[in-house]
């Protein structure tokens, strides 16, 4: 995966996406340093994105910063949400995320 591509996927959610009014997101960050992915849940992804990249807590994303937001999905229902962040950590769902981001790729050049 070409960064510049991975960059501008990041650009157009944190400018675009991260208004949407529905609370309730399931989010995937890339680490910049290894470019491994991480999947959450949250329910104000601004903030939380913000704790990943300052190292806030211990979670798995400490140490692997700077992240940058390359994909996430908003739900009305927490539950939904976190049941979506269970199933993207699984290896159909890693698969459905590395074609989600490949698709992009392809349409925005």
């Amino acid at each position: 995966m070409e960064l510049n591509a991975v960059c501008r996927i990041s650009m157009y959610a944190e400018r675009v996406l991260l208004h949407v009014s529905i609370r309730n997101k399931s989010y995937v960050l890339r680490s910049q340093r290894n470019s491994r992915w991480y999947v959450g849940f949250t329910m104000d992804l601004r903030k939380r994105f913000k704790e990943h990249n300052e190292g806030k807590y211990n979670s798995w994303t400490k140490g692997r910063g700077p992240s940058e937001l390359i994909y996430y999905e908003a739900y009305r229902n927490k539950a939904d949400a976190q049941s979506r962040e269970k199933q993207l950590k699984s290896g159909q769902g890693r698969a459905y995320l590395k074609q989600r981001v490949k698709r992009f790729l392809t349409l925005s050049g």
